[in-house]
């Protein structure tokens, strides 16, 4: 672990205090830094953390249609989602067609 921590420029008794649970999930940027260290997926290490990418929430906060499309996935599976999905690309395809 101390490998880890000084690979991604953290200190180490933080890092096992966070590992024993002593210490809350780290912040946003502690994540991101271990998952580029430890070459893993960002987003799964966020999500294990009950956190989201700060970008991402601010796309879906100022895009309603995110959110639509996000509550359906929630509410009534992939399937739904997907059909939304192609609704907002046949909208954004006809908005191009009439510019």
């Amino acid at each position: 672990m101390r490998e880890v921590a000084d690979a991604a420029r953290i200190d180490f008794t933080y890092l096992s205090k966070v590992e024993t649970g002593r210490f809350p999930p780290p912040s946003e940027e502690v994540i991101l830094k271990l998952s580029k260290t430890l070459e893993l997926d960002a987003d799964e290490l966020l999500a294990l953390a009950n956190k989201v990418d700060a970008a991402i929430h601010e796309f879906i906060v100022s895009n309603p249609e995110a959110t639509r499309l996000l509550r359906a996935w929630k509410d009534h599976g992939p399937s739904k989602a997907k059909e939304i999905l192609d609704e907002e690309m046949e909208k954004t395809k006809d908005d191009a067609q009439e510019s």
